[in-house]
């Protein structure tokens, strides 16, 4: 293995002096102490209401999947006091429900929707979609096909609220005034249409981009218009003057929004502006930005990756960077057989997104963190990092402040894995037994260790390196433990009926190391090669 270059050494020296050597107290001025939570009250349970919506809501053999599904994840993660709880219903039946009680809250939806006459309060828009016209692709027919629907047959999708019908979703009046069809299946109506025993079918885009993602055959089957049936401005609709209130939602949305959970949710569907504005090539086929898979001649890997400084940087609104986003552009450079694509998801929903088939292979990730009971293969281990404690620094405070963490109040990331909790992820659960408290930003959990809102947070030590690199005039006010909270070796996960795929990403890693590249890069993030690595 080649010998990092002098300046890398250099600095990497400098880095460990400044996080292993004694650390002098400063004037610790701040915010005043926040005492930390130490333990939950029972969360209030919020029935949320949702119908079959793909790519929102899906139903497969009595369970229920989509973004809804996710977000409600989500939403109970970044907060204690209500227990969100999906509840079943229809798109004709979801006005009856509400008004019965069933349901108090309802995801992806728009007052347009027939809910004027409702006693509901309507959040921020927080997501986009659009509706579509489809139709049988035929030698000559054109986008001027999309500019007149009088005439022709319409697959629409049952309960649904179209602006060409006022809005109006009683199934008679929609077939004799507009021969318009309802029936409740999207992938009917597509197949209909190319069958020819309907002229138009109405579809969400997101699940168009998906669908055509996944049956790439029928692309050339189906001419998509450009004209938008409708808009979504998708919204939260809450029961007026009960609890969670409008305004605690549009917090939590917020909150949820500036740690980029709510933007990869959306990724992870196909939920984007741009699918809204054309998203097609100039032969009017769908674009290759839903269909990765054509890209190149390469064989396309999906890796995916969450917010995990260094490794991965994810901020809302911004590309992602970090050591794994420089490795795949390194292997990419380095072969052509393989094509690796980044692929964002989140510490909370990787499990699903795996299950779900959004990638196919995570790097720097280990089997123990949650992953025992999926399909996946693990490589040898071929990096180190570990984990380590910060503290204020204080006049008679020395690192055997970190010897025993009983009765201090702890900082942790949402979702990750830490072994003094037994490697459990529960916030809830973390909050009562261990006094922690979960956020999504390392950086304030810092900045509030600083400030004396909590007693110790617990970092990544490449992290503190580059934090502390960065912010300088913060050294003389930490105090960073040699005691590991954990030790990283880490390794890279396949999905376990990926054939080849295990053994021709190690030797890419091995091509890389031989070559000098591979030592530069972990040098750059402050990370450790293992000796024996892939």
């Amino acid at each position: 293995m080649k010998s990092l270059p002098k300046w890398l050494c250099i600095r990497f020296v400098f880095a460990m002096v400044v996080l292993l050597g004694a650390v002098t107290y400063g004037d610790s001025k701040g915010a005043p102490a926040e005492p930390a939570p130490t333990a939950c009250s029972p969360a209030k349970i919020v029935r949320v209401g949702g119908y079959v919506f793909p790519p929102y809501v899906q139903e497969d053999s009595g369970k229920f999947k989509g973004l809804t599904i996710d977000l409600i994840e989500v939403m109970n993660a970044f907060q204690s006091k209500y227990r969100f709880e999906f509840v079943p219903t229809s798109p004709l039946r979801r006005y009856s429900d509400f008004e019965n009680g069933v349901y108090d809250v309802i995801l992806f939806e728009s007052v347009e929707w027939g809910w004027k006459d409702l006693p509901v309060d309507c959040s921020k828009v927080y997501a986009r979609d659009c509706e579509v016209f489809v139709a049988k692709t035929l030698p000559n027919r054109t986008q001027a096909y999309f500019d007149h629907i009088k005439g022709k047959s319409l697959l629409v999708y049952l309960g649904y609220h179209y602006p060409f019908a006022d809005y109006n979703s009683d199934p008679e009046y929609l077939l004799h005034t507009f021969n318009a069809r309802a029936t409740v299946s999207h992938e009917a109506n597509l197949r209909s249409v190319i069958a020819g025993r309907a002229d138009l079918a109405v579809v969400t885009r997101s699940y168009l981009e998906k669908y055509l993602s996944d049956h790439p055959a029928i692309i050339p089957r189906l001419m998509i218009s450009d004209r938008k049936e409708q808009h979504y401005d998708h919204t939260v609709l809450v029961r007026k003057s009960a609890s969670p209130s409008v305004e605690e939602i549009n917090d939590l949305l917020e909150k949820m929004e500036r740690a980029g959970y709510i933007s990869i949710l959306l990724g992870k569907y196909g939920i984007d502006a741009s699918l809204c504005s054309g998203g097609r090539d100039p032969s009017g086929q769908t674009s290759s930005k839903a269909l990765p898979s054509q890209l190149s001649g390469s064989t396309i890997v999906k890796v995916g990756g969450y917010h995990f400084p260094p490794y991965v940087e994810l901020e809302s609104g911004q590309a992602a960077t970090g050591l794994t986003l420089d490795l795949l552009a390194l292997m990419n450079a380095f072969q052509s057989d393989y094509h690796f694509v980044f692929v964002p998801t989140t510490p909370l929903t990787r499990y699903k997104d795996f299950a779900d088939g959004a990638f196919d292979a995570l790097f720097f990730e280990r089997k123990g963190w949650g992953w025992q009971d999926y399909p996946v293969d693990t490589s040898g281990e071929f990096l180190k990092d570990c984990e380590v404690y910060v503290t204020r620094a204080g006049p008679d405070k020395t690192r055997s402040y970190f010897d025993s963490l009983e009765g201090k109040s702890i900082l942790g990331y949402l979702g990750y894995h830490y072994p003094i909790a037994d490697f459990k992820t529960d916030p809830a659960y973390l909050l009562s037994k261990y006094n922690m408290r979960v956020t999504a930003s390392h950086e304030e959990n810092v900045e509030a260790i600083l400030k004396g809102q909590a007693d110790v947070a617990i970092v990544t030590r490449s992290y503190a390196i580059r934090y502390l690199r960065s912010h300088p005039a913060l050294i003389p006010h930490l105090l960073v433990s040699k005691k590991m909270e954990q030790e990283y070796r880490h390794t890279f996960l396949v999905r376990a009926d990926s054939g080849k795929l295990m053994k021709q990403i190690s030797e890419i890693l091995s091509a890389l190391e031989k070559a000098g590249y591979a030592s530069v890069l972990w040098g750059k993030y402050d990370v450790t090669p293992i000796s024996d690595s892939p």
